[in-house]
């Protein structure tokens, strides 16, 4: 029963006693202290009303009571020869466990009838709750369970476990990733990853770099996309207005095996292939060619944009500052990026984000800290993979964008005066606003960063670096 406290304790010595001599060495010793507390929570003896009741008490499942409102009550019965009808309609229950219903009469000279007690039981929808501990390893006294429903085994991470799954009710105890199984136990792979070359500082046994805190490992090969968080210059400090870049995975053309490790062959004899990811990323961003003056935020100047630069692995990524390798006099972040969201795409999308980037760093297109900025740049690139070229019907095509959203990350920016006076005001896509946009895609995993969004303030109040 764990801790139950004395206010709960309406069963009075006498009877209390009892229970407890007949049931000694059978219950815990904080059911006896509630069986044979002394005192009482109701009502004192009464002309009228005899020291009857309607009771409950609710649960947890470590059998705790339940505080608060919800967690227990009772109602007296009513005076002498009085027929009442008692009802309770749509009391919460706030915790998974267990209710308690009973009624009870304590008064020695006056006989007390309860008939027809029914207790109805509507479930709610939560069926299953689980905690976990950083490496995956569920917390069995957090969880909790709706009783006589199928267990859902789709969970850490959103991968299947392989529990319970052999006639003696033991199991592998390890989740499906689909490329490999995961041990939480250990957290460690039972397989080597397909790219521990390019993780040669890491054992090719790791999950998600030793950090599931801030890495995920959506199936068990590679992760992804960069933002570097916009600043309120604070205490002396200068203001930072941030900057966004964006990483696109690499392929690389292999023969497709089958289940025994042989080509497979197409119907001319010839073997198939297939582009799987390599790895390794390519990073793309814009800057202004000169920093941008205090009277040139909505004027179009020099751009420098990054010509696509490779990065070796998820490490390099995660903990390098890729924004050194530019001509032009803007100085570099000088640190790796802040947050990371990684997006789900298939080689296709990643084919089309490429060449997005790659069709605006040929056109030479001008920077403009308003409306062609690093951010519009990224959000720009990130469009062109979730809405690739389909060549779908009209009407396949609007179902197909309804359920795939642009990302829209901008926000409007009215100059204050004397701004005013020479600019207008405009729609600005900001590196905070994209990141928290960017969090909203579907598919969309936070691997680095904070992972409920930044504040995104009025972006001229980050205008410095």
């Amino acid at each position: 029963m764990g801790l139950m406290t004395p206010q709960i304790t309406g069963v009075s010595t006498h009877n209390a006693t009892l229970a407890g001599q007949d049931l000694q060495g059978y219950l815990s010793p904080g059911i006896n202290t509630f069986l044979t507390g002394q005192g009482t929570i109701y009502q004192p003896l009464s002309a009228t009303k005899p020291k009857a009741y309607v009771n409950w008490v609710l649960l947890d499942e470590q059998f705790n009571r339940v505080e608060g409102p919800n967690g227990s009550g009772y109602e007296i019965v009513g005076a002498s020869d009085e027929y009442k009808m008692h009802s309770f309609l749509n009391q919460p229950v706030v915790k998974s466990g267990y209710l308690y219903v009973w009624v009870s009469n304590e008064t020695y000279n006056i006989d007390v009838f309860f008939d027809n007690l029914t207790l109805v039981h509507r479930t709610g929808p939560l069926l299953q709750e689980d905690d976990y501990y950083p490496f995956g390893l569920e917390m069995k006294m957090l969880g909790s369970r709706v009783a006589s429903k199928n267990e859902n085994k789709t969970t850490y991470s959103g991968k299947e476990l392989q529990s319970a799954e052999f006639s003696d009710g033991t199991g592998l105890e390890l989740y499906d990733f689909g490329a490999r199984n995961y041990d939480p136990q250990i957290g460690r792979w039972h397989n080597i990853d397909n790219s521990a070359d390019k993780y040669l500082s890491y054992s090719p046994y790791n999950y998600a770099l030793n950090s599931p805190l801030n890495v995920v490992d959506p199936d068990g090969n590679d992760i992804y996309i960069l933002i570097w968080f916009s600043k309120e210059g604070k205490n002396g400090s200068d203001p930072e207005t941030g900057h966004a870049g964006i990483a696109v995975d690499n392929y690389k053309t292999q023969v497709k095996k089958d289940s025994n490790g042989n080509s497979i062959l197409d119907k001319n004899g010839n073997p198939e292939t297939e582009q799987v990811k390599d790895g390794t990323f390519t990073y793309y961003d814009l800057w202004p060619k000169d920093p941008v003056g205090d009277t040139e935020l909505q004027t179009d100047v020099n751009s420098d944009y990054s010509q696509g630069i490779k990065i070796n692995s998820l490490p390099d990524l995660m903990n390098i500052d890729p924004t050194t390798h530019r001509a032009g006099n803007v100085s570099a972040e000088g640190r790796a990026a802040d947050g990371i969201v990684q997006l789900t795409t298939t080689a296709k999308q990643d084919d089309a984000a490429k060449n997005a980037a790659k069709t605006e760093i040929m056109a030479k297109t001008q920077y403009n800290a308003c409306n062609n900025n690093c951010s519009s740049f990224v959000q720009n690139v990130l469009n062109a993979a979730i809405h690739p070229t389909l060549n779908l019907p009209f009407w396949e095509g609007i179902l197909y964008s309804a359920k795939n959203p642009k990302v829209n990350a901008s926000q409007v920016v009215t100059p204050g005066f004397p701004l005013n006076v020479m600019y207008d005001p405009a729609n600005v896509v900001a590196p905070n606003n994209l990141y928290n946009a960017a969090l909203q895609v579907k598919g969309a995993k936070n691997i680095k960063g904070p992972p409920n969004g930044v504040i995104a303030l009025p972006y001229l109040k980050y205008y410095g670096k």
